[in-house]
């Protein structure tokens, strides 16, 4: 976050202007681009409410404060190593379970978890997003989706501050 942080005049002014590119590009590069230019707008926020609130109200985006032990608990939960997330998992609708193989896991092999109360409100968050099955990834920066195709582009639904 910036040493000063800028008032909400001139971030609605910054937001203002990269919105109105966003909507004049069809370039997939370009808008991922601005969306990042977004990102560091909101970062630049005065207070660490306003930067949450320009990321609910403006991306979609919840942000949750963290722990040390929730991260700790993230990684004793994680079956399948992957060394770019914390932990993968999956929903279904019979609940939440970890990522044991690649590709789709079969139905004997899901082990349906209760994890901390992070963890279940963070999946409350998923399903909320994506009623259907499909794996969320978390890292150090939030909790990520990607749509179906193979190398689709990563979507976050939360990003993740520390206590």
């Amino acid at each position: 976050m910036a040493a000063e942080g800028r008032g909400w005049d001139s971030l609605l002014e910054s937001i203002r202007e990269v919105l109105d590119l966003l909507g004049r590009t069809s370039d997939e590069t370009t808008k991922r681009i601005l969306r990042e230019r977004l990102r560091g707008i909101f970062d630049e926020a005065e207070d660490p409410e306003t930067t949450r609130l320009l990321y609910k109200e403006w991306m979609g985006i919840e942000t949750i404060v963290l722990s040390d032990a929730d991260v700790g608990a993230f990684r004793e939960m994680q079956l399948m190593y992957r060394p770019e997330w914390e932990l993968t998992f999956a929903i279904d609708n019979r609940g939440s379970f970890p990522q044991v193989r690649w590709g789709r896991t079969p139905n004997e092999e899901r082990m349906y978890m209760q994890g901390s109360e992070m963890f279940d409100r963070i999946a409350r968050r998923a399903r909320e997003i994506r009623q259907s099955t499909g794996r969320f990834f978390i890292s150090h920066n939030g909790v990520f989706f990607k749509d179906n195709e193979k190398y689709a582009q990563k979507h976050q639904i939360i990003r993740f501050e520390f206590e």
